[in-house]
């Protein structure tokens, strides 16, 4: 978790906000959304929307739409919990959380230097390596493993982290009829400790598929943890010039919709349920049709869609930054697109930043990456703690006593000081060219390669008690037989 106490940053003018606002809002009114869901399309029309059962569309009129937003507008934010109460990520308290990655389908495995299928293994190690950084506040699986059925991998990738994290989790929940069991997995663990509702683990994430249209699964699970209680995110990931206009303000405008319009469901269902407003669209790279994850346009992207959040009064913001396009973990690339992205979310004051450990555009999880990125997190966290000015710090009679030509090594302020004052790197390389050269002119992949081997021995936590996993080998049982 990192604070930045100044102002959040500004790209947009309050004219241009306005009219970033007003244009979502008639796209809204004039073009509305597709709703693959005959329920959602139900539960619109008791409600007072346009609902056309035909072409499946929405539109929202500005009274309806403000009525529901005013809502989620009106909450205090919300907090994640882990299995040890101790362990939260809040949102809307002016914090930064970190989230590693919510599960790829492949792994880079350093070992043979390729990527290749993820295991459930691998997972569990990953997640009990991600337990001990101490700059990632939300643990992701990092990897998707392959040799799980596809039918309850969900639940097992949930299992998983729960088992071996204290920490807030992130797990992807895709299938509407997996997620009844996956809450229900989350209500056995909390069982003794107060609601799920109070005291939830993750959030849901809801994407709309761009331009302007939901999903049958996506609007079925939205609904199950709206009806529950729980936090929801919403994030589309439209594709400047393809799924999106090939204009930053366009994109924005159109994202700023799609999440509104997701918001307004989860109003309607349940006014006041905790959301997370997610500004995560990307560019599409002009040579290969790729999404770009390391663009200056996805901080342009992202920072703006903080600020027209911020501008509505919600209070829970999510950004994809740290993110780079580069296959490799330690080349100059991967390194300046991950710390100037890294920067500009935590200068807009988002409260989560996410998916950390990605390598390339959605290409694999690593672990390496994962220990890589701890580190910058850790700098910029020492960035991000400023510095005080004080008559203390200033330190104007230490200095007229060490006067002309002295040092401070010795000088008890030095001693008070030195440990909050100056960053202390982990994997990062400060020795001279000599020095460097004598110990194996060692790569930041090969540090990160130690540290991994030094986490690997770390004492696993405290499992999930017997009777809970009897209750949730029962439940797992059960979704083998019924999502066959």
């Amino acid at each position: 978790m990192i604070v930045n106490n100044r102002k959040p940053v500004e790209i947009l003018s309050d004219t241009e906000i306005e009219k970033i606002r007003e244009a979502s809002a008639r796209i809204l009114e004039e073009t509305g959304c597709r709703i693959n869901d005959l329920e959602t399309l139900k539960i619109f029309k008791e409600n007072g929307f346009e609902a056309d059962f035909g072409s499946k569309t929405v539109k929202f009129p500005p009274g309806k739409l403000n009525e529901y937003l005013a809502y989620a507008k009106n909450s205090e934010g919300y907090t994640l919990y882990g299995r040890n109460l101790a362990n939260k990520a809040e949102f809307g308290k002016g914090k930064t959380n970190i989230m590693s990655s919510s599960g790829q389908y492949m792994v880079y495995d350093f070992e043979i230097d390729e990527r290749r299928e993820a295991t459930s293994k691998d997972m569990a190690e990953y997640i009990r390596i991600s337990n001990y950084l101490e700059n990632i506040d939300i643990v992701g699986s990092l990897i998707l493993p392959s040799d799980i059925p596809v039918n309850t991998r969900g639940m097992e990738q949930e299992i998983l982290l729960l088992n071996n994290t204290e920490k807030p989790v992130s797990f992807w929940i895709t299938n509407p009829r997996e997620a009844e069991y996956q809450i229900e997995i989350m209500k056995v663990l909390r069982s003794s400790q107060g609601k799920l509702k109070d005291y939830p683990f993750c959030q849901c994430f809801i994407e709309a598929i761009s331009p302007l249209q939901f999903t049958g699964e996506s609007l079925r699970i939205l609904r199950m943890f709206a009806e529950e209680g729980l936090p929801i995110g919403f994030g589309p990931m439209a594709m400047q010039g393809a799924t999106a206009p090939a204009t930053v303000a366009g994109t924005i405008v159109q994202e700023n919709a799609e999440i509104l319009a997701g918001i307004v469901i989860s109003q309607i269902i349940n006014p006041g349920n905790p959301v997370t407003y997610w500004g995560i669209p990307h560019c599409m790279d002009l040579r290969t049709a790729n999404m770009s994850f390391g663009s200056p346009e996805q901080s342009l992207l992202a920072v703006s869609l903080a600020q027209v959040a911020r501008s509505y009064g919600f209070c829970s913001i999510g950004l994809n930054e740290g993110l780079s396009d580069s296959n490799l973990i330690d080349d100059a690339q991967s390194g300046f697109e991950r710390g100037i992205s890294l920067l500009n979310g935590i200068y807009a004051k988002a409260d989560i930043l996410a998916h950390q450990g990605i390598c390339g555009q959605d290409s694999c999880g690593s672990i390496l990456q994962l220990i890589i990125d701890n580190e910058f997190l850790s700098f910029l966290k020492r960035y991000f703690n400023f510095f005080e000015v004080s008559e203390d710090t200033i330190a104007e009679e230490i200095i007229k006593r060490v006067g002309i030509g002295g040092n401070f090594l010795t000088e008890e302020h030095t001693l008070k000081h030195f440990k909050k004052e100056i960053y202390s790197p982990g994997i990062l390389n400060r020795e001279n060219w000599d020095s460097w050269a004598r110990d194996g002119r060692k790569s930041t992949k090969e540090r990160a390669i130690e540290k991994y081997v030094e986490l690997v021995k770390s004492d696993p936590v405290e499992p999930i008690s017997e009777d809970h996993m009897k209750e949730i080998e029962d439940i797992l049982k059960m979704a083998k037989e019924n999502l066959r």
